[in-house]
């Protein structure tokens, strides 16, 4: 019998028959996976021009920074993301009162 597990927990399980694997099986062996060089900290990703899913770096934020509808400049105390429409960007700015809405002050 085999088992597809999943964080530990079992999700199903079955008794291979014909051409089913039993077994373990290297995600690099699947048609539909390319593994190269691998890295500590890496994805598998959808590649949709190769019609592959592969390994890349990407996929972890290690700033705000990094992600692409925010901009961050001259960073100082106090200040707050605020999103701007013109630029469909986050961005850091200093709070003042006509920032702020509703309420009672």
């Amino acid at each position: 019998m085999s088992r597809i597990t999943l964080n530990q927990g079992t999700q199903h399980q079955y008794t291979p028959s014909g051409s089913d694997i039993e077994g373990n099986v290297h995600l690099d062996k699947l048609s539909d996976v390319t593994v190269t060089s691998v890295q500590n900290n890496q994805i598998l990703k959808y590649d949709s021009s190769q019609n592959q899913w592969v390994n890349t770096s990407t996929g972890a934020v290690t700033s705000l920074d990094s992600l692409s509808d925010v901009t961050i400049t001259a960073v100082s105390n106090g200040q707050s993301l605020q999103y701007n429409s013109t630029t469909s960007q986050w961005e850091n700015a200093d709070i003042v009162a006509n920032s702020i809405d509703g309420g009672t002050y």
